[in-house]
């Protein structure tokens, strides 16, 4: 699974503004990984003899994104507000230094947060496009 991570690396919230939307880091150094997968279907025949024909068809991808938030964090408030949402939808963009390598609308999924005693507390959250991203430039990013 390609990894993004590093301390010029954030995920950012948008706050579904028009027609400029704001965006707001969640916490500070992140580590994002996604995956990218399609649907298979047999489509071979009784003419096709000793093969397994297949083909893939439409495009899934999901986001695991990790790192340290120090509350009170405006990012990290907007993501738990889109959690108790009924549509729990927001944008997502993903940023290494200036450059926006992924921005687009996704589901956001679970998230944990673990607040330990006199440490930074961590979070980590799974999201997956609802739209079609405006942004896919991720390929250009992957470690």
């Amino acid at each position: 699974m390609p990894v993004l991570r590093g301390e010029n690396v954030r995920v950012e919230i948008g706050d579904g503004m028009t027609p400029t939307e704001g965006f707001d880091p969640i916490g500070g150094e992140v580590e994002v990984q996604w995956g990218d997968s399609s649907r298979e279907f047999d489509t071979a025949s009784k003419d096709d003899g000793d093969f397994d024909l297949v083909e893939f068809s439409g495009r899934t991808i999901r986001f695991n994104m990790s790192g340290k938030v120090k509350l009170p964090d405006p990012g990290y408030e907007r993501l738990i507000d889109v959690r108790n949402s009924p549509t729990k939808n927001a944008t997502l963009r993903i940023v290494k230094g200036t450059t926006v390598a992924y921005q687009g609308e996704c589901g956001w999924g679970s998230n944990d947060t673990n607040h330990a005693n006199r440490q930074a507390s961590t979070w980590s959250s799974v999201a997956a496009p609802s739209k079609v991203p405006t942004i896919n430039d991720l390929a250009a990013f992957a470690s």
